[in-house]
């Protein structure tokens, strides 16, 4: 392929004959790949479902997080609270 004859096979010579036309078409070739180009670049395309999954799992491990730490600092207390009550019955 030699310089400037990147479009030369989407644009065929013997049907096209007239110069302007073939610059014409190459240019609009060109802007719609540039279009297509910078829609994907300016809107990407986000999967939601790893994030979310994400959150949800965080938020599990902080529940988690906060029953052990009620359980670790209640736990005595509590446990003589049963004792009380069951010396009691």
């Amino acid at each position: 392929m030699t310089t400037g004859s990147l479009f030369s096979n989407l644009v065929p010579r013997e049907n096209v004959t007239n110069p302007v036309m073939v610059t014409h078409l190459r240019e609009h070739i060109m802007t719609k790949f540039y279009a297509t180009i910078l829609s994907f670049v300016a809107t990407p395309k986000r999967d939601e479902n790893g994030a979310t999954a994400v959150e949800y799992g965080l938020l599990v491990a902080l529940i988690a997080a906060v029953i052990i730490g009620a359980v670790v600092l209640l736990g005595g207390n509590i446990n003589d609270a049963f004792g009380l009550i069951n010396s009691r019955l």
